[in-house]
């Protein structure tokens, strides 16, 4: 088996800010089911959603500007014990503005990925693949940043 190495226009075009996406990769959906969960995902069922998603920028914003900060992340959970350096790390914001991938909007958990790095991130790896990870945080899942907690049971504790 020959490794293809990733594009880097496939991943500008994958990840820019020049497309708007939805990705479900494996999903098995009844039609309306998968409607009605873009719908909810996108946040078209309340009232304002333009609001709700200004809300949910702002509150991640303060989120990433805290990662900023820190030198390490702690993740644990069932299975998992990861210490992950992340000093001079940049934490994007995001917040449903460029892309809608279906990994990234399963409530309780975390996403990240080995590999490529996605433009945005600033990141320098370069790799044949990219890797999605996506860790359900929701049973005894905690994250430290810097040896403090952050988020508990899939959720964030800053307010």
């Amino acid at each position: 088996m020959v490794a293809v190495p990733i594009d880097s226009n496939f991943l500008n075009r994958a990840y820019g800010s020049e497309t708007l996406q939805f990705v479900s990769p494996f999903q098995k959906f009844l039609v309306k089911d998968y409607e009605d969960f873009v719908f909810s995902g996108c946040l078209l069922d309340k009232k304002d959603p333009v609001t709700e998603w200004k809300k949910i920028h702002q509150h991640q914003e303060k989120i990433c500007e805290f990662l900023n900060r820190v030198s390490k992340i702690h993740i644990l959970g069932e299975d998992t014990d990861l210490l992950l350096s992340v000093k001079n790390r940049k934490w994007i914001n995001c917040s449903g503005k460029l892309n809608m991938l279906f990994d990234e909007k399963m409530g309780g958990t975390i996403h990240m990925a080995l590999g490529a790095s996605i433009p945005e991130s600033g990141g320098l790896n370069k790799s044949a693949i990219h890797w999605d990870i996506v860790k359900d945080m929701k049973k005894d899942g905690e994250i430290y940043a810097d040896n403090q907690l952050f988020y508990k049971n899939g959720k964030f504790l800053m307010k």
